[in-house]
């Protein structure tokens, strides 16, 4: 296998093959098996550094899959930022995370109308084999298609868990007027019912304060992240003077923030840290049962 694998870098032209200084193992071929791992390192006269994270065919798909699906601009971008923010790693170190992407569905959700019930029955499929899978809690990562969640929830014996929930809850505990913003109009819809969810259960009344910044989405359709960024920072600050807390619809919005003064920040909710800490509570819970 070892001598296999080396016929790839062989391939290599001869001026890239000089240039190689550092080395890169991934799959669980390499990972556990250390005599192939160490003939490699002989061979190639380096050694072999290995990914924190296990799955790496799963997290290269994710990485494409959220570029295909134009949360990031480019592969580049989008392995950049979510590099940055594996909150799953800071949050639970050592926490063995499976990624299934559909890349289709935002686009067939933006033709349609936001009809989730067209794909229910494909995200219903991928409930049930992450459970097959072996996985101990299941993170819905797409806001637009969160309301799925609930139908599924009695057909799976694991958590699963809305990425924006959370979110909404402190949202509704915290303050009376929320501002939504959302680059997707297919996402505005379900993050306004789910906070009128979460006010219903709570016993409290909020007033919702929506707008979809399109313009920033195209932006970052046609590759510009930097105006997409620039576009909704402009339109968060707006609306900071007509809600106590702003709520952004999406996870690719998290990054704008970064755009508006420090004082303010906190008046900004985003999803991934809120549903990632809703995931470590239910694998808490899950170990203490």
């Amino acid at each position: 296998m070892a001598d296999e694998l080396m016929q790839y870098v062989g391939a290599l032209p001869a001026g890239l093959r000089g240039s190689i200084s550092a080395g890169a193992g991934s799959g669980n071929g390499i990972r556990r098996n250390p005599l192939l791992r160490e003939m490699l390192e002989v061979k190639l006269g380096l050694t072999l550094e290995l990914p924190p994270g296990e799955e790496e065919a799963a997290y290269g798909a994710a990485v494409y899959g959220a570029a295909a699906a134009g949360y990031y601009p480019d592969v580049r971008s989008a392995l950049s930022e979510m590099r940055k923010g594996d909150l799953a790693q800071q949050l639970m170190p050592g926490l063995r995370v499976i990624n299934l992407v559909d890349d289709s569905i935002l686009p067939e959700l933006a033709e349609n109308g936001g009809d989730v019930g067209a794909i229910a029955g494909r995200w219903r499929q991928y409930a049930h084999i992450a459970e097959r899978q072996g996985a101990d809690c299941i993170l819905n990562a797409c806001s637009s298609i969160g309301e799925l969640c609930a139908a599924v929830r009695p057909e799976i014996a694991v958590p699963i868990v809305r990425i924006d929930e959370a979110m909404a809850e402190h949202a509704v505990r915290s303050a009376g007027t929320i501002g939504v913003a959302a680059t997707l109009a297919t996402t505005l819809g379900p993050t306004q019912r789910l906070l009128q969810q979460q006010a219903e259960r709570l016993g409290r009344e909020v007033r919702l304060v929506p707008e979809v910044i399109s313009s920033a989405y195209e932006r970052l359709l046609a590759g510009d992240r930097q105006g997409h960024d620039e576009v909704l920072a402009e339109t968060l600050a707006r609306m900071a003077g007509t809600a106590d807390i702003i709520v952004l619809a999406q996870a690719s919005m998290a990054r704008a923030v970064e755009g508006l003064p420090p004082e303010e920040r906190s008046r900004f909710l985003t999803s991934p840290a809120f549903g990632m800490g809703r995931v470590r509570e239910q694998l808490s819970a899950n170990r203490m049962n």
